[in-house]
């Protein structure tokens, strides 16, 4: 058992993580717009810095697993705190820095690197916490899901601050929110989590080609294609309701709240059906979901809000079931032996690796390729639109396809 206040210390993390995570892709190819910054050179630099990032991530991962004492904490508070320090510095850059590219570039690059690094180092220490917590299935799913509702929490008010371009107040409240999880955290480290904060950890053999069975290599190529596929919406959002769909900024907010709260509340039942059918086929059931409801994005048209906010509430309770499904699958993937926590950051270092390697990627192609078709924001035209119509909604259901195709050989492989 867990107790509530230990759940919710844990789980505030998610809040914070989440909060600083969503703005780096969605608000700053629009605040280095206004500077100056075309969304080639942005789309360009996010997936040069993610590529960056991401390999850094299995390393980190590896580290956490060698340091003794309590390792996740060791390594979560620090990275919070330069966290939420230079998210600051990323969303507010100067007015000065309008005089000059070079100083956008530079400052741009500097501090999303950091904010990428720190992010990552933060999620790891953090998902493999759970993990290490307990053994006990039923604990690790509550910290999972208690988790991903702070997370979407975090992504709720980062929407509506995003819309209201509100972005010195987001910085204020991940810097203040920040600081309270590394003191709430303290008290959490003071509860009774199994026996694997030893002093001196295990020493373990690793090499990357011990990952490499074939379920393995099947659910992280899985992981890749579906995060790929999010990823494409979450990049494009802003620029599609407003230029495409031709709404306000406020009802954009709203949009994302309603997406982001009906993923919350869907959480819940989403676990329930874990505990019935499995994580295995549960994701599944979620990315059918999620490609039948977020098809009839593509029969919108201007000004249709009420239409959108449908599909936005549908396709957020399909979201719920793509959060806690993976994190479950991936615990049961882990190597059992004498101390299961032993490579648990570095598994959850490949996963981001894999993870962020997807989003990198989306980002190196869909704003690069939106401008070579011929959307630009600041001159539209009707071929744009199509254009960024096709890429928000057409390209993520035909790659989530492929993400059927391998769920079917992935659920064989695991009932053979």
């Amino acid at each position: 058992m867990i107790k509530f206040v230990s759940l919710v210390n844990y789980s505030f993390v998610g809040f914070i993580l989440s909060i600083s995570a969503l703005p780096l892709y969605i608000a700053t190819p629009s605040i280095y717009a206004d500077l100056g910054q075309t969304i080639i050179v942005t789309g360009t630099m996010l997936m040069v810095i993610r590529l960056i990032d991401a390999f850094t991530d299995p390393l980190f991962g590896n580290l956490i697993d060698r340091t003794s004492g309590h390792r996740y904490l060791r390594w979560l508070n620090p990275s919070l705190i330069i966290l939420a320090t230079s998210v600051y510095f990323l969303f507010n850059p100067p007015e000065l820095l309008s005089k000059n590219l070079m100083f956008v570039f530079s400052w741009f690059f500097i501090f999303t690197l950091i904010v990428s690094i720190s992010n990552g180092i933060s999620n790891i220490s953090y998902q493999s916490w759970a993990f290490a917590w307990s053994r006990h299935e039923e604990t690790r799913n509550k910290l999972i899901s208690g988790r991903e509702v702070f997370v979407l929490l975090g992504l709720i008010v980062a929407s509506v601050l995003i819309a209201l371009g509100s972005y010195e107040l987001l910085s204020k409240i991940i810097f203040v929110g920040a600081v309270i999880c590394v003191i709430s955290l303290s008290f959490v480290r003071k509860t009774s989590i199994d026996n694997v904060f030893s002093s001196k950890p295990k020493e373990t053999k690793f090499n990357f080609f011990s990952l490499g069975s074939k379920k393995n290599k099947l659910f992280f190529t899985l992981c890749f294609f579906n995060t790929f596929a999010n990823s494409i919406p979450a990049l494009l959002f802003v620029f599609f309701f407003s230029d495409t769909l031709d709404l306000e900024k406020v009802e954009g907010g709203v949009l994302l709240s309603v997406y982001f709260l009906s993923a919350a509340v869907s959480i819940p039942i989403w676990r329930k059906l874990i505990a019935k059918i499995g994580s295995k086929k549960t994701w599944l059931i979620a990315i059918i979901s999620s490609i039948i409801f977020f098809a009839f994005v593509l029969l919108l048209q201007e000004g249709q809000f009420y239409p959108f906010l449908c599909i936005c509430m549908l396709t957020g309770c399909s979201l719920g079931g793509e959060l806690i499904s993976p994190p479950a699958i991936l615990n049961d993937l882990i190597p059992v032996n004498k101390n299961k926590a032993t490579l648990a950051s570095t598994y959850f270092g490949l996963w981001n690796l894999i993870n962020k390697i997807a989003i990198a990627l989306a980002s190196g192609f869909c704003l690069p390729l939106l401008g070579l078709l011929g959307y630009d924001p600041s001159s539209v035209t009707e071929v744009g639109k199509e254009s960024l119509m096709f890429m928000y909604a057409g390209a993520p259901c035909m790659i989530k396809i492929t993400c059927l195709i391998l769920m079917d050989r992935f659920l064989k492989i695991h009932r053979a």
